[in-house]
């Protein structure tokens, strides 16, 4: 039962006892694939490999044919046939098929033992589809596949007879029409979730990651990543409102570019040490782990960000030939910065009239967790 129940809203007070009208959305997906590769060792140093995958994507979509806003506002009995400027029930159903081929060439050199530079060359793709919820049509629902091309260029090497691990990789990955999600209107004003196609996205960064045994039973190990992701072309129609063209690449004067809903920086480190007991056949650890995430974004529009964070956890334990017994404590500083969120229709809020407003789903995080595990092997 509705709020907005009864005069002057029309919205239905209580259930129709005229049938459930149960709403049905459904896709079957036929997937076909074959792959091969070819690797050549050009020199003892020089590898080539080359792969390629075919794709055939089958994928069939159905959907009751009627809303909820037909049954609830207007009270429309969903039947099959419909009455004239009635709502359906027979159901509707779209189709659609790709085939696509996506081929992949490495390259390494080996500049010595323990160190080797590549470079790879990608081609990715993920078939379209329809947006099925709350529509009586679906030809004007498509959305189109998503591909990407990737650029990668790097190094693995290790030092100091092999107890210093360094890689390092530089990345670009050119997207076009990659599939996000948007708030859709619908011909009756009715805000809702879809998927749409952003022209043209380009993400690239840079990783770096490390591993030294400073002693025995000392390691350090860190990793940290950059990643700069925009949107460079976003467009979803003419019937944009306002919010939803700053999210089609018309940001805000302080946002002079749409960025993706990505942290730019991203940073782990932890600091592990092993030991033996003086029995010879038990041994212990300790361990400490950090990581830090940059804020980021939460929309395309660039409204609302999620807060930078940091995370600290210890943990410690005893470990034998067939068994484990490790404390831990999770979260040590009991941050409580919101770490995931997500954006939805807020129907209990209107905005401009009666449509619903946009709101944001926030996920409490975990608090400071102490306990213990033990683990035995048969």
């Amino acid at each position: 039962m509705s709020i907005l129940a009864g005069f002057p809203f029309l919205i239905r007070n209580a259930p129709t006892a005229s049938g459930p009208f149960p709403s049905t959305y459904s896709r079957d997906t036929d997937y076909t694939g074959i792959f091969g590769s070819l690797q050549w060792q050009a020199t003892d140093k020089l590898r080539l490999a080359v792969e390629g995958r075919y794709n055939e994507d089958d994928l069939n979509y159905f959907t009751s044919g009627w809303t909820r806003l037909q049954v609830a506002v207007t009270q429309l009995v969903p039947a099959c046939p419909a009455a004239p400027m009635g709502a359906s029930s027979c159901g509707i159903t779209a189709n659609n098929k790709e085939t696509k081929f996506t081929p992949r060439v490495s390259v390494d050199y080996k500049l010595r033992e323990g160190l080797m530079t590549y470079a790879t060359y990608a081609k990715g793709y993920k078939p379209g589809g329809f947006n099925v919820n709350e529509v009586t049509d679906l030809s004007t629902q498509g959305y189109l596949s998503e591909n990407v091309t990737t650029y990668e260029i790097g190094m693995k090497s290790d030092w100091l007879n092999n107890r210093l691990l360094f890689n390092a990789a530089a990345f670009i990955n050119d997207y076009s029409d990659q599939q996000v999600g948007i708030q859709r209107l619908d011909p009756s004003g009715q805000t809702l979730s879809a998927i749409a196609n952003a022209g043209e996205v380009e993400i690239k960064g840079i990783e770096l990651e490390t591993s030294w045994r400073a002693t025995e039973g000392l390691t350090v190990s860190g990793s940290y990543a950059w990643t700069d992701a925009q949107y460079k072309e976003f467009i979803i129609g003419s019937l944009a409102t306002a919010l939803q063209r700053v999210e089609a690449g018309m940001p805000r004067a302080t946002s002079p570019v749409a960025r993706c809903r990505r942290p730019e920086h991203a940073l782990n480190a932890s600091l592990r040490y092993n030991s033996m007991l003086a029995n010879g056949t038990t041994g212990w650890f300790a361990e400490a782990n950090g990581s830090y995430r940059s804020s980021r974004y939460m929309d395309e529009a660039n409204l609302s960000t999620l807060p930078a964070y940091s995370l600290f956890d210890l943990r410690a334990g005893l470990t034998g030939d067939w068994w484990s017994v490790t404390a831990y404590v999770n979260n040590v500083f009991d941050d409580d910065k919101i770490k995931n969120a997500q954006r939805f229709v807020d129907v209990g809020r209107p905005e401009g009239g009666f449509a619903p407003g946009r709101a944001y789903l926030a996920y409490l995080p975990l608090p400071r967790v102490f306990g213990a595990r033990a683990e035995f092997r048969f």
